[in-house]
């Protein structure tokens, strides 16, 4: 649950480039010692997509955040 909060945290924080259409699908995987965070946007027709493997997973949620960031200013722009 706390992990949850944290997502969703990060993820209000892209809600600003969005309205209320956009939908985010996050899925966790666990391989031996690595978490891989997988992150899907959809909004308007326009598919944002991030994935990080680090061997933690706060980790790969801020890698994927700043990757996502990333490309929805570009695309924005």
């Amino acid at each position: 649950d706390s992990f949850r909060d944290k997502i969703e945290k990060k993820l209000k924080k892209l809600d600003r480039f969005f309205d209320d259409q956009a939908k985010a699908v996050v899925v966790i995987t666990n391989e031996r010692d690595r978490d891989t965070v997988e992150v899907t946007i959809t909004s308007h027709g326009m598919i944002f997509r991030a994935e990080k493997t680090t061997p933690d997973r706060s980790d790969s949620l801020e890698a994927v955040c700043d990757i996502l960031f990333k490309q929805i200013v570009k695309n924005k722009s």
